[in-house]
């Protein structure tokens, strides 16, 4: 079974969660000249510390291998996060290989899409600023990074659920974080079957955030 793409109609339920503390992020930016991209502060310490130690990030690197040429810094869930353990035992591993897309032509943008069964999660990440404004691309508002986020800031994770929403099946979460400093990460978990009632553990939802780490850059 398959959500509904779109995604308007559905009913909302707005989580407001604290994220741990840790470091102020910084926000220089390096030059980038290209127009209505988001700049990415390839500077930030935690694209540092991976691209001088790529060996220690080895296993995140799984299903990488399409990633090398993107401009974007490519996050993903580095190991099987714990609501689908919780959901689907233990041991869960995906039923598939890793799903990765991306284009060779626009290479600022990548779908990673990991299969459990009866979850699914996926990573979108897109530099493209789809938002104008007097002629001049930018962005409509500007979104808290994580780090700001876990200074005492919020992020929001929605609850779209198909007992209460016509045309949608199972249950979906959704959220965003922003990095580097203010590149959007979406993550999409969609549960069927009896796998439904876990999509709505926030406070594991909220957890397994520290698991969306780098596996690429460039």
């Amino acid at each position: 079974m398959r959500f509904r793409t779109n995604r308007v109609r559905a009913a909302t339920i707005a989580i407001v969660l604290p994220i741990m503390v840790a470091g102020a992020a910084s926000h220089a930016q390096a030059p980038q000249t290209e127009a209505g991209v988001l700049r990415v502060d390839w500077n930030d310490p935690e694209l540092k510390r991976f691209k001088a130690a790529p060996q220690l990030e080895s296993v995140a690197r799984a299903g990488s291998d399409k990633l090398g040429g993107l401009r974007i810094p490519v996050m993903a869930f580095v190991e099987t996060p714990e609501l689908v353990r919780n959901a689907l035992g233990a041991n869960a591993k995906p039923v598939k290989p890793r799903v990765v897309v991306t284009d060779a032509a626009t290479p600022v943008w990548y779908h990673i899409v990991d299969n459990y069964g009866d979850i699914s999660v996926t990573v979108d990440a897109d530099l493209r600023i789809n938002h104008v404004n007097d002629s001049d691309a930018q962005i409509k508002r500007r979104p808290l990074s994580l780090d700001g986020l876990k200074n005492g800031g919020k992020t929001k994770i929605s609850i779209f659920d198909g007992a209460k929403e016509e045309g949608l099946e199972g249950v979906m979460v959704e959220y965003t974080i922003h990095k580097f400093p203010d590149v959007p990460y979406t993550v999409t978990i969609e549960c069927r079957g009896a796998a439904k009632a876990q999509c709505r553990d926030v406070a594991t939802i909220t957890r397994d955030q520290a698991l969306l780490r780098v596996i690429s850059v460039r």
